[in-house]
């Protein structure tokens, strides 16, 4: 082993590898036969994957491994900060595109000498930018085989119609990192510098963090026919105690599923209980002839605070001659994604708006960027 890395894996590295729920039996037997080993599709993953641990430790066999373990998940989820800031140059106004390419530029020679990371940016037709880190960071909790795999997070940043740094960025454990240089960037040209963020903190009643939810699902341009497959939900209330001092029945989170669950009476019943939508996935037509079908997620990541906001297109579904759907989902286009995401952000921040205006008297919703951040 050389600074966490070892030089070799062993059997016992692959077959903890393999059972990872991204190695299917199918992908098993399928690198198998490329490898001109014919096996029984009747046998079960454990055995298949207790027979082919000693025979899968050359470089092709461990390169499969490690690129299937890469492999980036489906489920992959976004969060939204605007910045609002006076830039000037002294008394002469910086340009926002101008500051923008410039600061990509610059997160870019950072990241890059002081992070170990690689990146790439594209600059859009529109003027925006996407930032790519990738990345590798020890994760020694994980089976030695998934301890160092490449890690990427990812970034759009525009400016918006109204003049604001817009910044959407996919989830990961270095996206708050990200976020708060790009924040301290622009503090350097102005300290009273204020983000928006999609927060419910402000607003602990359950009722009106389920009237977001709900607004939110009726607020994206160009879709209808909701259809609510599952809800997770957190219970405001605390646990009571007894007069005799014991601790009273509690449950803190439910999660429903099925169909249409927001009509439930079992969720009208936790309504009345105090409990509220932490996080949500539902499908949505589009509204014309034959419009595919979408799933949508939306969650705030801290169920408590109901701060993090996250949300993500998950998968798409073709019309059929006669009505119905595909039942298996089509391949998502890049350019597909990021419209339907730019339609999710913009029916989150109508929503959250409506929300804030409605329950504190119109007051601004942004929250001042902070030293501490």
């Amino acid at each position: 082993m050389s600074n966490g890395y070892l030089y070799y894996k062993t059997d016992k590295d692959v077959f903890d590898a393999l059972h990872s729920q991204k190695f299917s039996k199918a992908k098993i037997i399928q690198q198998l036969k490329d490898r001109g080993i014919l096996v029984s599709s009747e046998d079960e993953k454990d055995d298949l994957i207790e027979y082919v641990s000693p025979l899968f430790l050359n470089y092709h066999d461990q390169r499969f491994i490690i690129d299937t373990l890469n492999k980036q998940s489906n489920r992959k989820t976004f969060t939204t900060t605007k910045i609002s800031a006076n830039l000037l140059n002294g008394n002469e106004k910086i340009d926002t595109k101008e500051f923008i390419a410039n600061l990509v530029q610059d997160i870019k020679k950072n990241r890059e000498t002081n992070h170990s990371e690689i990146i790439d940016i594209h600059r859009n037709q529109d003027g925006s930018y996407v930032v790519k880190s990738s990345y590798t960071e020890a994760d020694y909790s994980k089976s030695v085989m998934s301890q160092n795999l490449t890690q990427t997070v990812e970034f759009k940043i525009w400016e918006d119609d109204e003049g604001l740094i817009s910044v959407r960025a996919s989830n990961s454990n270095k996206t708050a990192q990200l976020l708060n240089e790009i924040t301290d960037e622009v503090r350097k040209i102005d300290k009273s510098a204020d983000k928006y963020l999609i927060e419910l903190s402000a607003f602990p009643d359950s009722s009106i963090r389920n009237e977001f939810f709900f607004t939110l699902l009726e607020s994206l341009e160009g879709f209808e026919n909701i259809n609510v497959k599952s809800i997770y939900t957190a219970n405001i209330n605390e646990a009571n105690i007894s007069e005799e001092g014991e601790l009273l029945p509690h449950v803190n989170r439910l999660d429903l599923n099925g169909n249409a669950v927001t009509n439930s009476k079992r969720f009208q019943d936790l309504k009345s209980e105090g409990y509220y939508i932490t996080k949500i996935e539902w499908s949505s037509n589009k509204a014309m002839y034959k419009g595919e079908k979408v799933e949508f997620l939306a969650e705030f990541k801290d169920h408590k605070n109901c701060n993090n906001f996250l949300y993500a297109p998950l998968r798409i579904f073709k019309a059929k001659d006669n009505g119905d759907y595909n039942l298996t989902p089509s391949d998502m286009l890049p350019s597909v994604q990021a419209d339907l995401l730019s339609i999710l952000e913009k029916g989150a921040i109508s929503s959250h708006k409506k929300i804030t205006a409605k329950y504190s008297n119109g007051e601004n919703s942004t929250t001042p960027i902070t030293n501490s951040e």
